[in-house]
């Protein structure tokens, strides 16, 4: 199931009932049952993201008490140019 996005919400459109005025009830209910999964599924990989980033704050302020400040890295070594 690929996620939707804001455009395949924005761009929806659903076929007009022939009998009465309106939607297709259950063409709108399938479409709203695949909004609702994929926020989700935005959402718990929002959490996951949060516990990671948190996780990482930690280490880092650990590190930075143990004075082992996390070190830059290293700049690419530029390769030299052939010359003509």
């Amino acid at each position: 199931m690929a996620l939707l996005t804001a455009d395949d919400v924005l761009n929806k459109k659903f076929q007009a009932t022939k009998f009465r005025e309106g939607y297709d009830q259950d063409e709108v209910d399938d479409f709203l049952d695949e909004v609702v999964n994929t926020l989700r599924a935005v959402t718990a990989e929002n959490d996951d993201l949060k516990g990671k980033l948190s996780a990482a704050e930690r280490r880092i302020a650990e590190l930075s008490r143990a004075g082992a400040a996390p070190q830059p890295a290293p700049e690419p070594k530029p390769e030299p140019k052939p010359e003509p």
